[in-house]
């Protein structure tokens, strides 16, 4: 119950709302009271009801409430039909009263609103008549009738969905507004499509449509052939495609330029052809579904049985020594993939032939202890056809009398005492020695000469430059080789030994300048070294050639020897035989001081003794970065150059001034060895300042440079 405003000991009071209501109207109500509050009433009123702008009037009659009475009485009641709309809507309503009897007269009213529902639709009927048309494998054409709309079932909308294969989920290809066809070109070849349709309105969503099904064209088939007897093929179907109803077959024997169709009997997979073509064949198979052909699958190639082709023989030399065993090969040429069943081998000696039989799968035959003679030779073999396979060519080879060949020097297990080693022998044969070969190993294989004398030639000299080294065993082999081919080896073993020379005299002298002079004088024994090298050995290991092939009593100069460190001269002594000798000599340059050495051979040396001081800087190149990783101090990055400067001073004389000065204006390189051994090469400059009458300070700075060693020689 609503109540309006109070007169008195009353008001009216309305009750109202929906009291009918089907899918599209409604019926809207109100109730009109005349309500006393705790009063007594006894007088004329006249009570309105109003619905949606329709009244309904009670008239004068006579409103009542005993004595402190609380009542509520009907006076009017409106009842309005209303049709209901696409969307809800409001229904305005009130209620009005007056008593008119002269007793608190007066009026009391109210209002509202019934909301009344939109209409309640209902979901549309699915969409009929779906079919599809086949373009191509990538486009497909829908089409569907939608059920014609009512107030209740109206249609604004299509759905269409796909399944693809036998999938469970389907794809939503359309979704809006109403219309009859849809073009699908998403589709691949290899698969089922199944569609459904369905209609869409404002009541929801239809059931779908009958479903369509269509295919594509099915992916090429994986095939594998090979030959099930001697006379058929069996095609296997080693992966179909997704849908197949039946199989097309067609066979090439001409590597594909034409395809036969084939009709083949069929066993689950297996595909049999009974009556394959001879020679080298190959399959191709394609799936159909829906009378749609797909793609061919081809098998690889394969041979049905069939004469064998000519074998392939194998090398032959055109030359055979008399009394030699000729062994001739073959590889057979089966096409049809069958084992040889026999062969035969065709020989033809001075124009003679004689056929050789040979049963079973051999692949080589011996002719033993030939004879000399020109001989021919081919071969056929027999697989499983009846037929035997085509010749081979022939191959041509002669037998004849091998060259012969001698070696008298040196005499075989012999010891060579001397050098040069001779070698000398005697080869003949009557086609004429066409080339000649020699080599020298050791026991161990490894070569120290090989060369090719004339064909003509019989006696080689080799001298020390071969690499021969004393009490080692060897082995000579000379090869000649003959017109008509074959060829004649003979080995040699040997040895060598022989004397070493004693140890030369070795004189070591120092200059001025703190170079050594170096003196070898040969001992006087037998045998004699003829000439020697010298190499200084530094305390490093360093190696450097101070003098070849010297002479006995011959000096050789070292300019810059390390200062008061122990190294040593290496003297080898080779005797007329190039025996060798091998002599460490130890010694020691001593001296207090620094040696400079100027000139291209460091020839020109000046030591500085009196009050020296050294001092050496090294200093690496590097490029110094403010980087943003939490450190107010610089990151370094070298760039790997390193500059070493070394300072040196001491007091001079005048005539050492005189000296320096001339020196530093000449030269702007030297090299510099301290008292400790150590060696520097570089740029050198040169400042003095006078510290008294006849007394100067000098320093030197050298920009330490790569070492370089002087001219020798």
């Amino acid at each position: 119950m609503q109540y309006g405003n109070t007169v008195q000991h009353w008001r009216v009071g309305i009750e109202y709302g929906i009291t009918w209501q089907s899918d599209t109207q409604a019926d809207v109500t109100c109730k009109t009271y005349f309500c006393s509050i705790a009063w007594g009433y006894e007088t004329g009123a006249i009570g309105t009801a109003t619905v949606n702008g329709e009244s309904a009037s009670s008239g004068r009659i006579n409103a009542y409430s005993p004595r402190g009475g609380t009542v509520n009485q009907l006076f009017a009641t409106k009842t309005v039909r209303v049709n209901k709309s696409a969307s809800g809507f409001n229904v305005p309503v009130s209620g009005v009263m007056q008593l008119v009897g002269g007793y608190h007269n007066g009026t009391s009213s109210t209002s509202a609103n019934v909301w009344v529902p939109a209409i309640n639709y209902k979901a549309p009927a699915a969409p009929t008549g779906l079919a599809v048309e086949r373009v191509s494998d990538t486009s497909h054409k829908l089409t569907w009738q939608n059920v014609v709309s009512d107030s209740l079932h109206p249609v604004s909308g299509n759905i269409v969905k796909r399944l693809m294969d036998d999938g469970t989920t389907a794809t939503t290809l359309y979704d809006s507004r109403a219309t009859t066809n849809y073009d699908d070109g998403s589709t691949e070849a290899g698969h089922k499509y199944t569609y459904t349709v369905y209609s869409t309105g404002a009541g929801g969503t239809s059931g779908a449509s009958s479903a369509v099904t269509v295919y594509t064209s099915p992916l090429a088939p994986s095939i594998s052939a090979a030959k099930d007897t001697i006379s058929s093929v069996m095609l296997t179907i080693t992966k179909a495609p997704a849908y197949v109803d039946s199989y097309e077959c067609q066979v090439t024997a001409d590597a594909g330029k034409t395809w036969t169709d084939k009709t083949l009997i069929a066993s689950g997979k297996n595909l049999r052809d009974t009556t394959p073509p001879a020679g080298t064949i190959k399959y191709r198979v394609r799936a159909v579904v829906d009378g749609i052909a797909g793609a061919w699958g081809e098998s690889s190639t394969i041979v049905t049985i069939c004469p064998p082709f000519a074998p392939s023989l194998g090398a032959l030399n055109s030359a055979y020594a008399t009394g030699s065993n000729v062994v001739i090969t073959w590889t057979r040429n089966h096409l049809d993939g069958t084992a040889q069943s026999a062969a035969q081998v065709d020989v033809v000696k001075d124009g003679a032939s004689l056929i050789h039989n040979i049963s079973g799968t051999a692949s080589s035959y011996t002719i033993a202890n030939m004879a000399n003679g020109a001989y021919q030779v081919r071969v056929r073999t027999k697989g499983k056809h009846a037929d035997w396979g085509e010749w081979s060519s022939y191959a041509s080879f002669t037998v004849t009398t091998a060259p012969s060949l001698s070696v008298y020097t040196p005499a075989k297990n012999g010891v060579i005492k001397m050098l040069p080693l001779d070698i000398a022998w005697t080869a003949s044969d009557k086609t004429g020695i066409m080339a000649q070969s020699i080599t020298i190993a050791k026991a161990d294989g490894t070569v120290l000469y090989s060369g090719a004398p004339d064909k003509d030639s019989r006696r080689l000299s080799l001298d020390s430059d071969v690499g021969f080294t004393n009490n080692t065993n060897y082995v000579l082999t000379l090869t000649v080789s003959a017109g008509s081919t074959l060829s004649a080896t003979a080995t040699v073993p040997f040895s060598s030994s022989w004397q070493t020379p004693d140890a030369p005299i070795v004189d070591i002298e120092y200059t001025d300048g703190m170079a050594a002079t170096i003196q070898v004088t040969a001992a006087n024994t037998t045998p004699k070294a003829v000439r020697f090298d010298i190499v200084r050995i530094a305390p490093d290991g360093t190696r450097l050639t101070i003098g070849k092939d010297l002479t006995s009593g011959q000096q050789s100069i070292d300019r810059l020897p390390p200062l008061n460190v122990e190294y040593k001269y290496e003297v080898t002594a080779y005797a007329e035989t190039d025996a060798l000798l091998k002599l460490n000599v130890p010694t020691i340059t001593k001296m207090d001081g620094v040696a400079f050495n100027f000139g291209p051979d460091a020839a020109t040396a000046w030591i500085g003794k009196l009050n020296p001081s050294h001092s050496r800087d090294i200093e690496h190149n590097v490029t110094t970065y403010h980087l943003l990783n939490g450190s107010d101090m610089p990151t370094a990055w070298p760039t790997g150059e390193t500059d070493i400067s070394e300072s040196y001073s001491f007091s001079i004389d005048s005539g050492d001034f005189a000296r320096i000065d001339a020196l530093a204006r000449r030269y702007y390189e030297c090299w510099v060895r301290d008292a400790y051994g150590n060696r520097s090469f570089g740029v050198v400059n040169f400042s003095t300042s006078r510290e008294s009458v006849g007394w100067w300070k000098l320093s030197a700075k050298l920009t330490v440079c790569a070492w370089e060693e002087p001219v020798n020689g």
